[in-house]
Protein backbone atom coordinates (compact mmCIF):
# COMPACT_ATOMS: atom_id res chain seq x y z
CA UNK A 1 0.00 0.00 0.00
CA UNK A 2 1.20 3.48 -0.88
CA UNK A 3 -0.27 6.69 0.41
CA UNK A 4 -0.35 10.00 -1.46
CA UNK A 5 1.07 12.15 1.32
CA UNK A 6 4.65 11.41 0.24
CA UNK A 7 3.89 12.80 -3.21
CA UNK A 8 2.65 16.02 -1.59
CA UNK A 9 5.86 16.46 0.39
CA UNK A 10 7.93 15.96 -2.76
CA UNK A 11 5.88 18.56 -4.63
CA UNK A 12 6.13 21.04 -1.76
CA UNK A 13 9.90 20.56 -1.64
CA UNK A 14 10.21 21.16 -5.38
CA UNK A 15 8.10 24.33 -5.13
CA UNK A 16 10.32 25.56 -2.31
CA UNK A 17 13.49 24.91 -4.28
CA UNK A 18 12.12 26.70 -7.33
CA UNK A 19 11.19 29.67 -5.19
CA UNK A 20 14.70 29.85 -3.78
CA UNK A 21 13.57 28.96 -0.27
CA UNK A 22 14.83 26.20 1.97
CA UNK A 23 12.77 23.04 1.51
CA UNK A 24 12.34 22.66 5.26
CA UNK A 25 10.66 25.99 5.92
CA UNK A 26 8.45 25.89 2.82
CA UNK A 27 7.24 22.33 3.45
CA UNK A 28 5.99 23.34 6.88
CA UNK A 29 3.78 26.10 5.46
CA UNK A 30 3.07 25.16 1.83
CA UNK A 31 0.00 23.12 0.94
CA UNK A 32 -0.02 21.67 -2.54
CA UNK A 33 -3.58 20.69 -3.42
CA UNK A 34 -3.77 17.45 -5.38
CA UNK A 35 -6.29 16.92 -8.15
CA UNK A 36 -7.60 14.04 -10.20
CA UNK A 37 -4.35 13.99 -12.21
CA UNK A 38 -2.56 12.62 -9.13
CA UNK A 39 -4.40 9.31 -9.43
CA UNK A 40 -2.34 6.98 -11.62
CA UNK A 41 -3.38 3.92 -13.59
CA UNK A 42 -3.68 0.91 -11.26
CA UNK A 43 -4.55 3.02 -8.19
CA UNK A 44 -7.71 3.44 -6.13
CA UNK A 45 -7.73 7.07 -4.98
CA UNK A 46 -9.62 8.86 -2.21
CA UNK A 47 -9.85 12.58 -1.38
CA UNK A 48 -11.20 14.24 1.74
CA UNK A 49 -12.92 17.01 -0.23
CA UNK A 50 -15.34 16.91 -3.15
CA UNK A 51 -14.06 17.36 -6.71
CA UNK A 52 -10.74 15.58 -6.00
CA UNK A 53 -9.39 18.26 -3.68
CA UNK A 54 -7.70 18.23 -0.29
CA UNK A 55 -5.84 15.39 1.41
CA UNK A 56 -5.73 12.19 -0.59
CA UNK A 57 -4.59 8.61 -0.46
CA UNK A 58 -3.94 6.15 -3.24
CA UNK A 59 -4.01 2.40 -2.81
CA UNK A 60 -3.14 -0.74 -4.73
CA UNK A 61 -4.22 -3.17 -2.00
CA UNK A 62 -6.85 -3.29 0.71
CA UNK A 63 -6.80 -0.97 3.70
CA UNK A 64 -8.60 -2.29 6.79
CA UNK A 65 -8.70 1.07 8.57
CA UNK A 66 -8.48 4.45 6.86
CA UNK A 67 -7.64 6.05 10.20
CA UNK A 68 -3.96 5.25 9.63
CA UNK A 69 -4.10 7.44 6.51
CA UNK A 70 -6.07 10.30 8.06
CA UNK A 71 -9.07 9.54 5.83
CA UNK A 72 -11.36 7.67 8.22
CA UNK A 73 -14.86 9.18 7.94
CA UNK A 74 -13.40 11.90 5.69
CA UNK A 75 -13.71 10.57 2.11
CA UNK A 76 -15.67 12.85 -0.23
CA UNK A 77 -14.47 11.92 -3.75
CA UNK A 78 -13.12 8.76 -5.37
CA UNK A 79 -11.45 7.56 -8.57
CA UNK A 80 -10.95 3.90 -9.40
CA UNK A 81 -8.19 3.53 -12.00
CA UNK A 82 -7.85 -0.21 -11.44
CA UNK A 83 -9.30 -3.08 -13.44
CA UNK A 84 -11.35 -4.32 -10.44
CA UNK A 85 -14.32 -3.01 -8.51
CA UNK A 86 -13.47 -1.61 -5.06
CA UNK A 87 -15.79 -1.48 -2.05
CA UNK A 88 -15.81 1.41 0.42
CA UNK A 89 -17.07 0.21 3.80
CA UNK A 90 -18.68 2.29 6.53
CA UNK A 91 -16.76 0.48 9.28
CA UNK A 92 -13.18 -0.66 9.73
CA UNK A 93 -12.23 -4.22 8.81
CA UNK A 94 -14.56 -4.29 5.79
CA UNK A 95 -17.83 -4.36 7.69
CA UNK A 96 -21.07 -2.44 7.64
CA UNK A 97 -22.80 -0.70 4.78
CA UNK A 98 -20.70 -0.34 1.62
CA UNK A 99 -20.62 1.23 -1.84
CA UNK A 100 -19.12 -0.37 -4.96
CA UNK A 101 -16.85 1.76 -7.15
CA UNK A 102 -16.51 0.13 -10.57
CA UNK A 103 -13.31 0.04 -12.68
CA UNK A 104 -12.74 3.41 -14.33
CA UNK A 105 -15.45 5.11 -12.26
CA UNK A 106 -15.01 8.69 -11.04
CA UNK A 107 -17.19 9.97 -8.18
CA UNK A 108 -16.60 13.70 -7.64
CA UNK A 109 -18.97 14.01 -4.68
CA UNK A 110 -20.10 11.19 -2.36
CA UNK A 111 -22.58 13.61 -0.75
CA UNK A 112 -25.06 13.53 -3.63
CA UNK A 113 -28.30 11.59 -3.38
CA UNK A 114 -27.09 8.73 -5.59
CA UNK A 115 -24.23 7.87 -3.23
CA UNK A 116 -25.17 9.30 0.18
CA UNK A 117 -21.82 8.18 1.59
CA UNK A 118 -19.90 11.42 2.23
CA UNK A 119 -17.49 11.30 5.19
CA UNK A 120 -18.55 7.73 6.05
CA UNK A 121 -15.86 5.36 4.68
CA UNK A 122 -13.60 3.57 7.16
CA UNK A 123 -12.06 0.77 5.03
CA UNK A 124 -11.64 -0.19 1.38
CA UNK A 125 -10.70 -3.26 -0.67
CA UNK A 126 -11.13 -4.82 -4.09
CA UNK A 127 -14.44 -6.68 -4.19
Amino acid sequence: MRVGFARLATCAGAVALLAGLSATSATATARVAPDSGDCRQGEFCLWDDADYQGRFGFFTSQVANLRQNGLNDNVSSVINKTDRSWCLYRDADFSGEYRVIRPGQWVPNLRNSTWGFNDMASSARPC
